[in-house]
């Protein structure tokens, strides 16, 4: 694993194997404000998911700074997976920024400054 990979897992611990949930103002999926879960999992793992589903919008992606580790559904509707978390370590630091991307969105021009800032609860 690379140094970004060992460091995410380090931060999403808490939140593997674990029902996750947040309720948001809705701006981070151009969504209405409603509540999200949110599945944490071995970015490697998610990458291949990623990759299987979606690698043509991910060409020009930095793999190396670009960290997936969750993958959101709506709670009203966990079957269908719609946004990704990815952590950014692009910028040199302890703590990443967090970027989300959702199927009709695959930039890096939406995010919050950090894991914390998502409110995340164990459920």
């Amino acid at each position: 694993m690379t140094r970004n990979v060992d460091r995410s897992m380090t931060l999403i611990a808490p939140y593997l194997d674990k029902k996750v949930q947040a309720t948001l103002d809705g701006s981070l999926f151009d969504h209405v404000p409603a509540t999200f879960s949110f599945r944490f999992c071995n970015p490697s793992e998610l990458q291949e998911e990623l990759d299987d589903g979606y690698e043509d919008y991910l060409l020009d992606w930095d793999r190396q700074g670009l960290v997936p580790v969750a993958a959101v559904a709506s709670a009203e509707a966990p079957g269908y997976e719609f946004a990704w978390v990815f952590l950014d370590w692009r910028e040199e630091g302890d703590q990443p920024a967090v970027i989300v991307t959702t199927t009709d969105r695959w930039d890096d021009s939406t995010g919050v400054e950090n894991l914390s800032a998502l409110h995340l609860e164990l459920i």
